[in-house]
């Protein structure tokens, strides 16, 4: 290595291009793209050691390169990026165009409409050495194409059949032990606590938690805002009414006060660094794994337990299909399922087997 960092590791992909690796302890290793030792590099070596993603620290524009030839591939994807800049935010735009550039780098050149699932799928394997990678380079080229059907420019869509693949189960879901530990290690009256209190009972994203204030407290007493992620996109609105213990936390604020969370310079957090801060106080508290996305999750399974249908959660975190909802009323659903079955079957079969039920029947001398 040509400088020491912890957990930094290289190795050589089989084009001879060297690949660079941030390996957390019993943790999936993290892809650093960022030139190395640059300030970009150590700004995303951070965010991987805090366990939070990263972004670049500005969306600029990439420089302009000289209009492609018509029909091909790349030319599709200059116009998107000028014709289909309002329709998402600039952070997507960014990112969809990093991996679309990518793609443009090798196929480019070829007209967009050679461009089938099953060649989509080719280019999706060859690019990209994890699944979620994968995934990325497969939305990003259907968000192309959807958009390039909405402009009347092609009537297909190469990403239409191309199943997701498998990459885990993303953020991990807090549980109610790492709560308490959380709260045990900053209790009431703490900035991290109103943090965690503002997460919980808004079901909000970092980026929007860290731009809440007054002026999404409506008269009747509800949080209303359009999500940054999908404010260019669908224009979902999140309106959810304030419960007690975020209305007292609210009631600790100024009016005045130009965010509800505040760093200890007293300015608003940029989301790059609220999240990283949450990322710090969780490894405070002893639950480095824990992440602010994972409060979402653990928000969504709570509610779809306790009966909430696929269009309310719909309505709590602002999703726009019921994919997203159906994750946990499915995962809900099959575990009420099971309950029922296993207690069809001790009805059915501890009378003939002359068992008693547990607990009166030690199984450790069976």
């Amino acid at each position: 290595m040509r400088v020491r960092l912890r957990g930094v590791s290289e190795d050589v992909d089989r084009h001879g291009n060297v690949r660079v690796y941030f390996r957390p302890k019993d943790k999936p290793k993290v892809r650093l793209r960022e030139p190395f030792g640059s300030a970009a590099f150590m700004e995303e070596y951070k965010c991987a050691e805090a366990g939070v993603p990263y972004e670049a620290a500005s969306p600029a524009k990439p420089k302009k390169r000289a209009p492609a030839k018509a029909n091909t591939l790349e030319h599709l994807c200059q116009q998107y990026y000028v014709r289909g800049a309002s329709s998402v935010s600039a952070d997507t735009m960014y990112r969809r165009r990093r991996i679309l550039e990518k793609v443009c780098a090798i196929y480019g050149q070829a007209p967009f409409t050679d461009v089938t699932p099953r060649e989509l799928a080719s280019i999706r394997d060859e690019l990209a050495a994890t699944n979620g990678a994968r995934n990325n380079i497969v939305k990003a080229v259907g968000a192309l194409f959807a958009w390039a059907k909405e402009a009347h420019i092609t009537d297909f869509n190469p990403a239409h059949g191309i199943r997701r693949l498998h990459s885990g189960n993303g953020f991990h879901a807090w549980n109610v032990g790492e709560v308490r530990a959380f709260v045990k290690r900053h209790p009431p009256g703490t900035k991290p606590h109103r943090a965690l209190v503002f997460f919980l009972f808004t079901g909000l994203r970092v980026s929007d938690v860290a731009r809440l204030s007054w002026e999404n407290v409506t008269d009747d007493g509800r949080v209303h805002l359009v999500p940054s992620k999908t404010s260019k996109s669908s224009g979902a609105v999140v309106d959810i009414p304030i419960l007690p213990a975020l209305a007292v936390e609210i009631g600790k604020t100024p009016p005045g006060q130009e965010t509800f969370m505040l760093t200890d310079h007293g300015k608003p957090y940029s989301v790059k660094s609220f999240g990283m801060k949450f990322a710090r106080w969780c490894e405070q508290a002893g639950i480095g794994h824990c992440s602010a996305h994972g409060l979402r999750k653990i928000g969504a399974t709570i509610a779809a337990e306790l009966g909430a249908s696929e269009h309310q959660l719909m309505a709590i975190y602002g999703w726009t299909t019921q994919e997203q909802a159906a994750h946990y009323t499915k995962t809900v659903n099959r575990r009420r399922l099971s309950d029922q079955g296993m207690s069809l079957l001790t009805d059915a079969w501890t009378e003939v087997l002359s068992v008693p039920l547990l607990p009166d029947h030690d199984i450790s001398e069976t």
